[in-house]
């Protein structure tokens, strides 16, 4: 889990590091799932900074490892839906 966090960290501040050399801002968000039996199946970070992002990836754990099915399609519908998309004009786009 260590290396995860620490690649979407690296990724997060490269990407983000690219586009501030040509004047563009990024938001980014951030979705957790986990096994379908789990109490907490969905967890989210909504679009912000880059730094609270990698914030809630850091607080992110791995734990249990069964045969459970993992919550792959709701963390996606979750992304879809659940999360604040709006355009450059700050209009939603939802």
């Amino acid at each position: 889990m260590a290396q995860v966090q620490s690649t979407i960290a690296y990724l997060i501040e490269k990407i983000e590091n690219k586009v501030k050399t040509e004047g563009i801002t990024l938001r980014f968000a951030a979705v957790a799932y986990r096994d379908h039996c789990d109490s907490n199946v969905i967890e989210s970070q909504d679009f912000s900074d880059a730094q609270d992002v990698i914030n809630f990836v850091n607080k992110q754990t791995a734990n249990g490892g069964g045969d459970e099915p993992e919550a792959a399609h709701d963390g996606l519908l979750h992304a879809c839906t659940k999360l604040n998309w709006v355009d450059m004009s700050g209009t939603p786009m939802l």
